[in-house]
């Protein structure tokens, strides 16, 4: 280190002095606290500064009415706002705009299924074929019950195989009815 360096750094350490609120160095021209952000001509002109605050996890500067410092709150927070843990959870069901229902996955991965497909796949023991559609029988399209669901192949899919569907499900439930 050359003789110029050493002095200029003597130089910058006379200007330096301890913070009244931190304790680590500040220059004397500065009006801030690089460290904690307290004023530090506030108290020579007379005003009275506000307690510092610190946040309770890594101890930073933070304003007077918060607990803890935007990251530590983001990290602290983000676990239990997801899925079932969340505050704004209402069991994961809804309706649709165009009538079916909708499941949300609880573990708060934000899968989203129809209900219909799921209630199949559950009563059949298996997936859905490719390209095929899953039909309700009465056409409430929120009456999901096993017997009320019907998988049919999206190619053949027409009119008339919806009709021919629906009047097979009219038969049963009028020879139901009848006994």
């Amino acid at each position: 280190m050359t003789i110029s360096a050493i002095k200029a750094r003597n130089y910058r350490a006379k200007r330096m002095h301890p913070c009244i609120y931190c304790g680590k160095p500040c220059h004397f021209t500065s009006e801030w606290c690089h460290s904690c952000g307290a004023k530090l001509a506030a108290e020579k002109r007379g005003l009275k500064l506000r307690e510092p605050n610190f946040c309770i996890d890594c101890h930073n500067s933070i304003s007077p009415e918060a607990k803890r410092c935007r990251d530590c709150s983001n990290k602290h927070n983000a676990p239990k706002m997801r899925g079932s843990t969340s505050p704004r959870w209402k069991g994961g069901r809804h309706i649709r705009k165009d009538g079916y229902a909708m499941l949300i996955d609880p573990s708060g991965s934000g899968i989203r299924t129809l209900e219909h497909r799921l209630v199949w796949e559950q009563t059949h023991k298996r997936e859905i074929p490719k390209g095929w559609i899953v039909h309700h029988l009465n056409g409430i399209k929120s009456d999901n019950r096993p017997e009320n669901l019907i998988a049919v192949p999206e190619k053949k899919h027409n009119k008339m195989t919806f009709i021919n569907a629906l009047q097979k499900r009219i038969r049963e439930l009028e020879q139901l009815h009848l006994l």
